[in-house]
């Protein structure tokens, strides 16, 4: 029986992690748990690109009154960066895009 994904990642990250371990037969602990931290990383990369498109890039400051780089672009790049070190670490090439 193949393993499942974990319950907390959206429906999309279940989807991908499903196509990933399916074609990379990823079945031992060590491997499953990278696949969730890069499917994590994967969500959080389409939810922080989400919202950069609704927002925009900058957002103006409460405290200054300038534009300053908007927050999600921060975690977009932490996530981007968790996502290939995960994948680079199961030895991967992967289809990076959100949909699937």
């Amino acid at each position: 029986m193949a393993p499942k994904p974990p319950s907390h990642l959206s429906r999309s990250a279940k989807a991908k992690w499903r196509e990933l371990q399916t074609e990379y037969k990823i079945n031992d602990g060590g491997g499953l748990l990278l696949l969730t931290t890069a499917m994590e990383a994967w969500q959080q990369m389409n939810e922080a690109r989400e919202l950069l498109q609704t927002e925009g890039m900058t957002i103006m400051s409460d405290t200054t009154g300038y534009r300053r780089a908007h927050p999600a672009a921060a975690l977009l790049k932490e996530a981007r960066t968790s996502f290939f070190k995960s994948i680079q670490m199961l030895g991967l090439d992967v289809d990076t895009s959100s949909e699937g």
